[in-house]
């Protein structure tokens, strides 16, 4: 046959080829390298994948949050004998007080690992008190009374018929308690180291909270009109500022009934807010400082920077001692049990209904949903919240 030298080349540069395609790249590129345009799958790592199942998406919130592990770890949870309706912590986080529907007080202690308790079996209601260390608790008790306790005894009881809410100066030598019948207009009753100095009838409005001043020196009453029967409705929307005597200092008169009252002695101030969404701000002797239209219901105010945490519906805002907003979250409302810690640096939201508890930080740094409706405390600086849902008290600490 006739030799080729171009088959002989042909044949050289397949066996080439070939034997290229199998030799190792000096730039290898890292396994499992997608494509273009084809979507790499999840890695194992709820920080980076929104459709982990550990991770909750999270919409219309006005902060750029990332996801990260929880910045949160849990001090205890606790047996409560029924279901908890109300929660205080002292300030600085240690013992934590729980109201029950069923008639009695637990006071709980974040040092022991069993979270040791006392408890206080003839007490039930809506509302209690916790001292500053601790060390007492003021409760409405079940055959229509308050009183307050320590651990081995009740320091005073006092008889007080149709008690809706209690106050207390830090120390709870001073003790405010409203009186809210089913009819007519309501009573406001002042305790004064376990003696009642006065008793006065509300004769325009029936109330619906009350606020001590921390040394006891002011008291803080808000309402709104009166079931008068039938189908009427009698007196004024207000709120009451009398001193510890007795004698009215001032008032003022809304156009919605007043549902929340917060008095901060160590910034001057008295913080309002109505059922129509309004909050109103004076100093102590009344004067008006700001308000918001658009702003308010429910609060909670820091007492030592004068912050106030407020809301519209599904957006929770912190709004400076001036009015001026410091931040806002999306998603979440200031219900009746929402709370902040003293230096404003931590504050709970539990929504309107109670029913979720979010803890912010200019941000979120915990939300968690409850079948039963919660009751949150927080300690002065914000590093320990605690939360309370049916029958359980469950402490957190800030990491």
């Amino acid at each position: 046959y006739e030799f080729s030298w171009k088959a002989v080349a042909g044949v050289v540069i397949v066996g080439f080829l070939i034997f290229g395609a199998t030799m190792p790249s000096d730039n290898p590129q890292p396994e499992n390298t997608p494509a273009d345009n084809v979507e790499t799958p999840p890695q194992n790592n709820s920080a980076q994948t929104p459709e982990s199942d550990n991770t909750t998406e999270d919409t219309d919130s006005s902060q750029n949050q990332e996801e990260t592990s929880s910045p949160t770890s849990e001090i205890f949870t606790l047996p409560a004998p029924q279901d908890v309706v109300e929660l205080e912590t002292s300030s600085n986080g240690i013992y934590t007080a729980a109201i029950t529907d069923s008639g009695n007080i637990q006071r709980y202690d974040s040092t022991v690992p069993t979270g040791e308790s006392w408890a206080i079996n003839d007490v039930t209601g809506t509302a209690i008190e916790l001292n500053t260390d601790g060390s007492k608790v003021a409760g409405i008790w079940s055959n229509g009374g308050i009183g307050v306790y320590t651990k081995d005894r009740a320091e005073w009881k006092w008889q007080v018929s149709d008690a809706w809410d209690i106050s207390g100066s830090s120390d709870l030598s001073t003790v405010a308690a409203i009186q809210k019948p089913g009819a007519g207009t309501g009573r406001l009753t002042l305790f004064q180291d376990g003696t009642e100095s006065w008793d006065k009838s509300l004769s325009e409005m029936s109330p619906e909270v009350v606020d001590v001043a921390s040394d006891g020196s002011k008291i803080a009453v808000g309402g709104g009109e009166y079931f008068a029967g039938g189908t009427e409705y009698q007196g004024q929307h207000k709120v009451v500022v009398y001193n510890s005597e007795g004698d009215e200092l001032w008032s003022k008169t809304y156009d919605s009934r007043v549902i929340d009252i917060d008095i901060n002695q160590n910034q001057d101030t008295v913080a309002v807010g109505t059922d129509d969404g309004k909050l109103f701000v004076y100093d102590l002797e009344g004067s008006q400082q700001w308000s918001k239209d658009s702003l308010g219901g429910y609060l909670a105010m820091a007492d030592n920077t004068g912050q106030i945490l407020t809301s519209q519906p599904d957006r929770t805002v912190l709004l400076n001692s001036d009015g001026s907003e410091a931040w806002s979250y999306n998603g979440t409302s200031v219900g009746r049990k929402s709370a902040i810690s003293a230096d404003g640096s931590l504050s709970l939201t539990t929504g309107i209904a109670n029913m979720n508890v979010v803890a912010l930080q200019d941000g979120e740094v915990f939300s968690q949903e409850y079948e039963q409706a919660v009751s949150v405390a927080v300690d002065s600086d914000g590093s320990r919240f605690f939360i309370g849902s049916g029958s359980e008290v469950t402490g957190y600490e800030l990491q």
